[in-house]
């Protein structure tokens, strides 16, 4: 992953989403998800040596904010 992904969408612990969008209908089901899609804003990250592990949970420090970019 590149320093400026990183430094974009990965803050203070957190992931940042801008818009929303659906998850593949092969992950709604093997998960059994409710909701089948990922609304804009703050999400718990926990980086790892090679990956990370978002929750898609919102953070209470997204409601009522926009992080949309042009």
């Amino acid at each position: 992953m590149s320093d400026f992904i990183a430094d974009t969408f990965f803050q203070h612990g957190h992931f940042r989403i801008d818009h929303a969008f659906d998850l593949p209908v092969s992950i709604v089901n093997q998960l059994q998800l409710l909701e089948p899609s990922i609304q804009p804003g703050l999400y718990k990250a926990r980086e790892y040596k090679n990956f990370y592990i978002i929750d898609f949970e919102p953070s209470k420090r997204s409601r009522g904010s926009s992080y949309a970019q042009d």
